[in-house]
C-alpha cells in the first residue's frame, strides 16, 4: 500500500471503456501514435528553445510554474516545487494531502505536459508508477536521463491501448496550451475542452479508488479579445491588458479558461449523458504563482550577469529558434509580462489548483 504522510482516436462508448480483460496492463504498452504525433509548433519552439536553453540550462531553473510558497515565502525554490508536486500527486491519488493508497498494486499516474520530470520524480518517490507525455523531444531526453518514463505524444493522440490504465491524471501548467486564440475566434474552444475531458475519462480506470484529474491552471479574470492576441503586441498601448496578453500568447502560445469555464464543460457533458467529472476541490494559488515568477525572474536576471553559460545557451536558442527567443527576451526581461499575471492590487488572472472526481456512470 502506498503511504504518503493531432489525430484523435475515436471515442468508445462508456460501457466499453477500460481494459478489455478487466485487468491493468503490466507493463503499460507504449503509445501507438509515437511516430505520427505532433503538437502546436509555437509551444514546441518555446520549450525547446528559450525554456530549455535559457531557463533550464542557462539559469539552472527546473521550471517557471508554481511552487509552494504561500505558507513560507522564504522556502528554497527546489523545495517549493517538490512540495507542490507532491501535493498535486497526493490530491490525485487520495483526494487530500497525505493519505494511504487503498487500491491493489501500485497506483499509476499520467502527467500531461511533464516537462523535465520534476512531478514524475516526486510521484515515483511516493511509490507510484509515473508516466509522462510532452511535445518537446529535449524534455523526453531529460526525463529518460533521470530514469523516468516519458513519451513525445500529444494528449489528443492517446490511443485505446491506454484506456482504463491510470488511477489519476495531472496537468501542471499544461492545460493553457491546448486552446489557441484562433480556436476561440472560430468558436472551437468549448469543443476542445470537452474532447480533453473525454480523453481523461477514457484513460482513468473505472475501478480505481482514485479516478481523479488534478490541474494547476491560470484562469482569466479579465478576458481579452482573442483576435487582439493574434496581432503584434506592439500595436497595443504599452502596459495595457492587450499588450501583456499579446506578449504572453506570442511567448507561450495558448489561451486561458475563464473561472468556472471548466465546470461548465462538465455540465454540458453530463447533460448529454457523457462521462464527466465533478469539482471536488478548488484552491486559489495565485500567491504561489506570484512568488514563483518573481523568484525565477530574479534568478534569470542574476544569471545574465554572472553565468557565462546563460549567454552561450541564449545564442544556441537564438540560432535555432530566433523568433521564439527574441519574443521571450522581450516578454521576460522588458515587458515582464509573465510576472504581470499576478502583480498589482487587481491582477488580470487567478491561479487555481483544481481536483476533479470522475462522476459515477448514469
Amino acid at each position: 500500500m502506498l503511504d504518503a504522510t493531432t489525430t484523435t482516436q475515436p471515442e468508445k462508448p462508456a460501457a466499453e471503456r477500460g481494459p478489455a480483460d478487466g485487468a491493468r496492463a503490466r507493463p503499460l504498452p507504449p503509445p501507438r501514435a509515437l511516430a505520427t504525433s505532433t503538437g502546436e509548433p509555437g509551444v514546441v519552439d518555446c520549450y525547446s528553445g528559450p525554456f530549455h536553453r535559457i531557463v533550464f540550462k542557462g539559469a539552472g531553473l527546473a521550471g517557471y510554474n508554481e511552487g509552494r510558497y504561500a505558507d513560507d515565502p522564504k522556502r528554497p525554490h527546489d523545495e517549493a516545487h517538490r512540495l507542490q508536486n507532491r501535493k498535486i500527486v497526493e490530491l490525485g491519488l487520495f483526494g487530500r494531502e497525505g493519505g494511504r493508497w487503498e487500491g491493489p498494486g501500485r497506483p499509476r499516474v499520467l502527467d500531461i505536459g511533464c516537462g523535465n520530470g520534476e512531478l514524475l520524480a516526486e510521484a515515483a518517490a511516493l511509490g507510484a508508477e509515473a508516466v509522462g507525455i510532452t511535445l518537446v523531444p529535449a524534455q523526453v531526453d531529460e526525463c529518460t536521463r533521470r530514469g523516468l518514463t516519458a513519451y513525445r505524444l500529444n494528449y489528443r493522440d492517446i490511443g485505446p491501448e491506454w484506456d482504463g490504465q491510470f488511477d489519476a491524471v495531472v496537468l501542471k501548467g499544461s492545460l493553457e496550451h491546448f486552446v489557441q486564440p484562433r480556436d476561440v475566434v472560430a468558436g472551437r474552444d468549448g469543443a476542445i475542452h470537452e474532447q480533453l475531458f473525454r480523453i481523461l475519462a477514457r484513460v482513468l480506470d473505472p475501478r480505481s479508488a482514485a479516478g481523479r484529474v488534478v490541474n494547476s491552471t491560470i484562469h482569466f479574470l479579465r478576458r481579452p479579445d482573442p483576435a487582439e492576441l493574434l496581432r503584434s503586441p506592439f500595436r497595443h498601448p504599452a502596459g495595457s491588458d492587450a499588450y501583456h496578453f499579446g506578449w504572453l500568447h506570442h511567448m507561450y502560445n495558448g489561451w486561458h479558461p475563464c473561472r468556472g469555464e471548466l465546470a461548465a464543460v462538465q455540465e454540458r457533458l453530463a447533460a448529454r449523458g457523457e462521462p464527466h467529472f465533478r469539482l471536488e476541490r478548488e484552491e486559489d494559488i495565485s500567491e504561489d504563482y506570484r512568488l514563483s515568477a518573481e523568484f525565477c525572474l530574479g534568478v534569470i536576471q542574476r544569471a545574465a550577469l554572472t553565468r557565462p553559460r546563460m549567454w552561450r545557451e541564449a545564442l544556441v536558442s537564438l540560432a535555432r529558434y530566433p523568433r521564439s527567443t527574441l519574443v521571450h527576451a522581450w516578454g521576460l526581461y522588458v515587458s515582464q509580462s509573465t510576472n504581470w499575471y499576478f502583480r498589482g492590487p487587481t491582477p488580470p488572472t487567478v491561479g487555481l489548483l483544481q481536483s476533479w472526481k470522475r462522476a459515477p456512470a448514469a
